[in-house]
């Protein structure tokens, strides 16, 4: 619960819904993960110690898997339902996410769950299918042989050693059964041990859109040491604006200005008239740009309400290249539209 609340999800508005999912994920992975370690650590370990004779080991191994494979048949469903839905509630660009460094935790989080995924089909597919053929046809073997239990061993020892010369064998030895299932789950638990600390490192790591932020801040305050540089490509270049019209339903119009329109701070001013000039009430705007070529953003910034159906706000463009803008207002007037615009910029 604790790292569910202090979360990236707790940081959305509203909260509960992302933290609610985030619980649930990492319920999920605690369960999957926690059983995996009791299973090769507790479960495995007391079989092979016990008195009993392999045949027995080999049955009771046999009911083991597939009970236990159930669990974490459930557990990946969840997963698979909680993780996607809480990365889209956290940064819906998926080129942005795999960019980032919080991209990359993320990528060697889902190769070791991969890894683990296939130690246990490897146990469920073949450890489970070779152990049963040997349970299903050592009792065959006793009573051909018209003995007990004994008959049962020998004839175990002599498969064993048809083996050994090269002939097919499906009387397997319990307790080499038991040692080989024991190693697999403890690579298998080995490795979700690495991706707990995968996920810490996920957990300790800013979201994307944050971490590209910080890097535009920092561009921004070198851009702002060299006015009228073009840092992205090394030349000089003469400030200059930038300015638009649209026009919306109803013949309504939207001027954008942008001023220097370089690379850095950009001062922005979205005017809203009617067809015949005058402003239009608007309660609110807000511009969420993308540097497309690099996958950057969407970087979302609300504008600052400087009169009547005019609008102003100092953002940066990080980089040079292709960027694309798209400005929202909402209208003061009761059931009126959202007015949307959309710019595709080269800066």
């Amino acid at each position: 619960v604790t790292t569910s609340v202090i979360g990236h999800g707790a940081s959305l508005n509203p909260a509960s819904i992302p933290i609610l999912i985030d619980f649930t994920h990492n319920l999920a992975a605690s369960l999957w993960i926690g059983g995996v370690i009791y299973l090769a650590f507790v479960v495995v370990p007391a079989v092979k110690r016990s008195q009993t004779d392999g045949y027995v080991k080999a049955s009771l191994l046999s009911l083991i898997i597939p009970r236990f494979s159930t669990i974490p048949v459930v557990i990946l469903g969840i997963i698979v339902i909680t993780g996607p839905f809480l990365l889209y509630l956290l940064e819906p660009n998926l080129a942005l996410t795999l960019a980032s460094l919080y991209g990359k935790a993320l990528i060697a989080k889902l190769i070791l769950a991969a890894v683990m995924i296939g130690i246990g089909a490897y146990n469920q597919m073949i450890i489970q299918r070779d152990n049963l053929k040997g349970v299903l046809v050592a009792p065959t073997a006793s009573i051909a042989g018209g003995g007990g239990q004994s008959e049962i061993d020998k004839s175990v020892a002599k498969k064993g050693s048809e083996s050994e010369r090269g002939s097919s064998n499906h009387y397997l030895n319990g307790n080499a059964v038991i040692s080989k299932f024991g190693k697999t789950t403890k690579a298998e638990a080995f490795v979700g041990v690495a991706l707990l600390a995968a996920v810490a490192v996920l957990v300790n790591i800013g979201l994307p859109a944050g971490e590209f932020q910080t890097q535009l801040q920092q561009l921004q305050q070198q851009q702002q040491n060299l006015p009228g540089l073009n840092i992205a490509n090394a030349i000089t270049t003469q400030q200059q604006g930038f300015t638009t019209t649209n026009f919306v339903e109803n013949n309504d119009r939207v001027t954008l200005s942008i001023n220097p329109y370089t690379p850095g701070n950009n001062n922005f001013k979205i005017s809203y008239t009617d067809s015949n000039g005058n402003p239009i009430d608007i309660s609110s705007a807000q511009l969420r740009y993308t540097q497309t070529e690099k996958g950057i953003g969407p970087i979302t910034v609300d504008a600052n309400k400087a009169s009547k159906g005019i609008f102003t706000v100092n953002a940066a463009f990080g980089l040079a290249g292709p960027w694309n803008l798209q400005i929202e207002a909402m209208q003061t007037k009761a059931n009126a539209l959202d007015i949307v615009t959309e710019y595709n910029l080269f800066v």
